[in-house]
C-alpha cells in the first residue's frame, strides 16, 4: 500500500511540475512576441520618417519574420 501512496505522489508531483513548466514557456513566448511586435514597429517607424532606406526596411523585415 505505501509503494502506491508514493508512486500516486510522484505521479502529482511530476504533474505540477509539467503544469508550471508549460506555464513558464508559454509566459517566455508572449514576451518574445511582444519584444518582436516592438522591435517591427520602430523598424516601421524609422521607414515611414524616412530614417532608414526601403532596402534597409525589408533586411529589417527579413530577420524579424
Amino acid at each position: 500500500m505505501a509503494v502506491y501512496l508514493s508512486g500516486r505522489r510522484a505521479e502529482k508531483q511530476r504533474l505540477d511540475w509539467d503544469i508550471k513548466s508549460a506555464r513558464r514557456r508559454q509566459a517566455a513566448a508572449s514576451i518574445d512576441r511582444a519584444s518582436i511586435h516592438r522591435k517591427l514597429s520602430r523598424l516601421k517607424e524609422l521607414y515611414v520618417n524616412e530614417m532608414i532606406d526601403l532596402e534597409e526596411y525589408r533586411r529589417g523585415l527579413a530577420v524579424y519574420e
